[in-house]
């Protein structure tokens, strides 16, 4: 039997932080397309709106669909982030218990 039990914690929060570091990049990359560059889903739906004026009357109704699609997604990512950020917290709080129980046990044996 070992003389101590080591969790990954270190792990554990690096695994963490890259999750979050990729959700960020994961979410610029999807505002880009969907919202921001010049070939966007919202961009080419602006420019059949100039050229169908109204397009039937579904622009807005499109438009509205792609901004909830949008808000659908920013939720998810938000809550992505927010397990990701948990878990860091999670894995801080076992390092600062085992760092406490060891120095316990420590003591104990003296």
């Amino acid at each position: 039997m070992p003389d101590s039990i080591m969790y990954p914690t270190d792990h554990m929060s690096s695994a963490s932080r890259s999750l979050c570091s990729l959700l960020d990049d994961q979410w610029k990359q999807h505002t880009a397309l969907f919202m921001n560059n010049a070939d966007s889903y919202h961009a080419l739906l602006q420019a059949v709106a100039r050229v169908i004026p109204n397009a039937g009357g579904r622009v807005q109704e499109l438009s509205s669909r792609l901004e909830n699609y949008h808000q659908q997604y920013y939720n998810c990512y938000q809550a992505l982030h927010a397990l990701a950020e948990q878990i860091d917290a999670a894995a801080q709080g076992m390092r600062a218990t085992d760092a406490e129980s060891a120095s316990g046990f420590e003591q104990m044996s003296l």
